[in-house]
């Protein structure tokens, strides 16, 4: 089973890899120095799906973010947070929501947004909050 990084939980890499006589490749976690990785570009993703939104003429455009403290989840916040900039859109503190990867916790930030009495992305009108968040919030549960 995969350990998910976290912090800086793979700094043993750089004193391990030293005596291991094979190669080695790592998944998803951060480029490095001297350690070859395969990874999803979570920038890149982040940068295009808001790029995607803002072509269909969208210009409220939230977002529900993992934890924080996965680089995943960094990665994906700036990239959305970058490219509404870029594109002359000021991003404020309630246009986006941090959640911890379930879908529990997915859905309860989707019904937030959609709900008129909170102040999640209140420019926006409540009919049409859904249709420019630009996370996907799984239906089922495991």
């Amino acid at each position: 089973m995969g350990r998910a990084q976290v912090g800086d939980n793979r700094r043993w890499v750089d004193e391990i890899l030293i005596d291991v006589p094979v190669p080695v490749i790592f998944l998803t976690m951060p480029a490095r120095a001297g350690v070859s990785t395969v990874s999803v570009d979570n920038y890149l993703g982040g940068v295009l799906a808001t790029r995607h939104l803002l072509e269909q003429g969208r210009s409220h455009i939230g977002h529900i973010s993992g934890p924080l403290d996965w680089w995943e989840a960094r990665q994906r916040k700036q990239a959305w947070q970058e490219t509404l900039e870029k594109a002359g859109i000021q991003v404020a503190d309630n246009h986006w929501a941090e959640g911890n990867w379930s879908s529990a916790s997915g859905r309860r930030l989707l019904r937030n947004c959609c709900n008129p009495t909170l102040k999640w992305m209140p420019s926006l009108p409540p009919t049409t909050r859904w249709r420019s968040l630009y996370s996907v919030v799984p239906t089922t549960e495991k």
